[in-house]
Parts: structure tokens; C-alpha cells; sequence
């Protein structure tokens, strides 16, 4: 009976070396991190695009795409993004109608009896609000944008310009 015990924590002792070691090993593989980062800005009837979405696809067709964000001066950026050749697609339709204060103030002119003077909400910049342009719809869909970008690993800087005709 005591040769029982050694054997058992010689099994517990190698187990936990196995454990250490498998936990260790599996981020010496290839990391799926990806530190590449985008930027630019985009433009169309050379003025800046205030507002949208650009979508970053995979040429071949597999993976999700990335969306970036426009701000309201035209510019862009992101980081994290995955490297290889993406088509591009820039859509403004998901800020249509945004414009203006984000934040109405449903209790404005009514107040709780008791609650005192009615607190004016801080003024807000509306200049980094984003405003509806509208861009030529060939550049809004995977299947019809002539927009590429290979991603490389690190900063990648490209700026958009659009145009009527999608060249």
C-alpha cells in the first residue's frame, strides 16, 4: 500500500506538467491577432463624405466584413483589421435623416411637480454630427464597387475619391 502513493502523485505531478505545458504551447502557434490598422479619408465631388460606413470585404468572398465609420470630416480609421485583398464598399444611406440634435429632450416644458427650474441640457457640437451625402450607389454594394485595398500588416493609409462614373 505505500507504493500506491507515489505512483499517484507522480501521475497528479506529470499531468500538471502536461497541463502547464499544452496551456503554454497554444499561443506559440500563428497568432489570428491582427494589428494592422486603416485610415484616409473619403471624398466625393471634392468634398469630404460626413457620415457613413465603409465595409471592408474579402476579395475572395469568405469572412464577414469590417465595418469602418466616416466621420464628419470624411476621414477614417480603424485598427484590428485582418490583412489581404478587400473590396471596399462605401454606403451613406445608414445616416439619412440623423442630422440634427441626437439627443432630443422628451421632458422639455414639462417638469415633475416640485422639481424645480427646468435644467437647459448642455449645448451639443453639431458639427461632428453626421450629415446625408448622397454617393453613386455603384460604390454601395460587394458586387458592383470598383474600390480595392490590400491590407498589409501595420498602418495602412488610403484616401476614396468618388466619382459619377465609378472610375
Amino acid at each position: 500500500m505505500t507504493l500506491f502513493y507515489p505512483r499517484l502523485a507522480l501521475r497528479a505531478g506529470f499531468a500538471c506538467v502536461l497541463a502547464v505545458t499544452l496551456v503554454f504551447s497554444a499561443g506559440c502557434g500563428k497568432s489570428k491577432k491582427n494589428d494592422s490598422s486603416v485610415s484616409g479619408k473619403v471624398t466625393y465631388a471634392n468634398k469630404p463624405v460626413t457620415g457613413g460606413t465603409i465595409r471592408l470585404s474579402p476579395a475572395e468572398g469568405t469572412g464577414q466584413p469590417i465595418p469602418v465609420t466616416i466621420n464628419s470630416d470624411g476621414t477614417f480609421s480603424s485598427k484590428g483589421i485582418p490583412t489581404g485583398d478587400m473590396k471596399v464598399v462605401i454606403e451613406t444611406e445608414s445616416v439619412r435623416g440623423q442630422t440634427g440634435n441626437p439627443y432630443p429632450n422628451p421632458m422639455k416644458g414639462k417638469r415633475p411637480p416640485g422639481s424645480g427650474p427646468e435644467v437647459k441640457p448642455p449645448d451639443l457640437d453639431t458639427s461632428k454630427l453626421p450629415i446625408y451625402v448622397k454617393v453613386p450607389a455603384i460604390y454601395g454594394k460587394p458586387e458592383t464597387t470598383p474600390l480595392t485595398w490590400k491590407i498589409e500588416p501595420g498602418p495602412n493609409t488610403k484616401d476614396f475619391t468618388l466619382t459619377d462614373s465609378g472610375k
